[in-house]
């Protein structure tokens, strides 16, 4: 397909005035950005960046859930307040209080809990960390590894598909190459 540079020009009164569809530039770069985005170098370094912070996911959720599996402790607690998840993206959690070993009242939001109705001023049990109190779950939920495969997978698959992108077997480009032609 050959594309017309040249603008429909038709005079009126002494002036040109363009009649047709604008049209680019002989010359203009067209899509720099977004070559420029998908090209090889520029989605291995994102991919291997997702990595990272999927191995840094890794590390942290693992250790808070190993922390809670092997100190963890149980305690009363009562319930503060109670938040509603009100729209497609938003969370419900509870805000409890509770006195770690110190004797220092602590509340802490959990949003993993399999209370019915919890209400304020209810009593619950919660599982703590005595190192990081703010550190909480329901005590009926044991702490999983969920969120720490799921980090995991996340980063294995980035790590492949940076593979996959520098050695040239994902080629980013040939879309939009298909489609430009």
């Amino acid at each position: 397909m050959r594309i017309d540079y040249r603008p429909d020009r038709t005079k009126t009164s002494g002036t040109a005035r363009r009649t047709g569809p604008r049209t680019r530039r002989p010359g203009a770069a067209e899509g720099t950005f977004v070559r420029w985005v998908n090209s090889r170098p520029v989605v291995t370094t994102i991919l291997l960046l997702a990595a990272v912070v999927c191995c840094g996911g890794v590390l942290i959720t693992h250790s808070e859930t190993t922390a809670l599996r092997e100190r963890g402790v149980r305690t009363t607690a009562e319930v503060v307040d109670v938040h509603e998840a009100s729209g497609r993206y938003s969370t419900s959690y509870v805000t409890v209080a509770f006195e770690d070993r110190q004797g220092t009242m602590t509340e802490v939001r959990i949003s993993s809990y399999t209370w019915d109705d919890p209400a304020p001023g209810d009593s619950v049990e919660v599982l703590f960390d005595p190192k990081s109190p703010h550190s909480a779950v329901g005590a009926d939920i044991e702490p999983d590894y969920v969120v720490t495969w799921l980090f995991g997978i996340g980063g294995l698959l980035a790590v492949v598909g940076s593979w996959a992108t520098w050695t040239g077997r994902i080629d980013w480009l040939k879309p939009s190459r298909r489609r430009n032609r």
